[in-house]
């Protein structure tokens, strides 16, 4: 059975697109489904999500997420 999480993602607009998605898709495992990012200023914002199949590997993607210089917040949302 596979999950949908949702993303909260902030990142510089210098940096690609392509950036953050391989850093969620080199996790084994993980797929995106819908990317939704809109320019803010000197950032984009916007909400990423991927169907998982193992919960275990989203605070990996986190930390992975998180490690990254260039992403200035990462946070989960919550489904309601």
């Amino acid at each position: 059975m596979s999950n949908i999480v949702f993303l909260r993602i902030m990142y510089r607009n210098a940096v690609s697109l392509h950036g953050v998605t391989s850093i969620i898709e080199s996790v084994k495992g993980l797929r995106i489904r819908h990317l939704n990012f809109v320019n803010r200023g000197l950032d984009f914002v916007g909400v990423v999500a991927f169907e998982t199949s193992r919960k275990e590997d989203v605070p990996y993607l986190i930390h992975l997420l998180r490690g990254n210089g260039d992403i200035s917040k990462v946070e989960k949302v919550s489904k309601k």
